[in-house]
């Protein structure tokens, strides 16, 4: 069983790394990486310490204005909702929580 169950979550990680949601996301990212003025602006904004400041929330807008940056958001945001429902059906069919320790 324990076999056959590895065989099936290494048939869907490759449906899930063939998936277009996940190649886009992942052009993008490299897309974003890429993007010198936008590390910047992750860096600056990670070195922030008051994150309920205006200087924070202004930075943290303007990242948001990359369109790029939000299409990504979102993809990951739908990628997140899928490996929940497969958690839960992998948990239903185990018995145990799969991603807790």
């Amino acid at each position: 069983m324990q076999e056959k169950l590895e065989l099936k979550l290494e048939e869907l990680k490759e449906l899930i790394v063939k998936d277009s949601i996940y190649q886009e996301a992942k052009a993008l990212r490299e897309k974003l990486l890429q993007d010198k003025s936008f590390i910047e602006q992750i860096r600056n904004l990670k070195s922030m310490k008051d994150f309920y400041s205006i200087e924070y929330r202004t930075k943290k807008s303007e990242l948001y204005e990359n369109q790029d940056y939000q299409k990504y958001q979102e993809l990951e945001n739908e990628i997140y909702l899928m490996v929940l429902e497969i958690n839960q059906v992998l948990n239903q069919l185990t018995g145990k929580g799969v991603c807790q320790k």
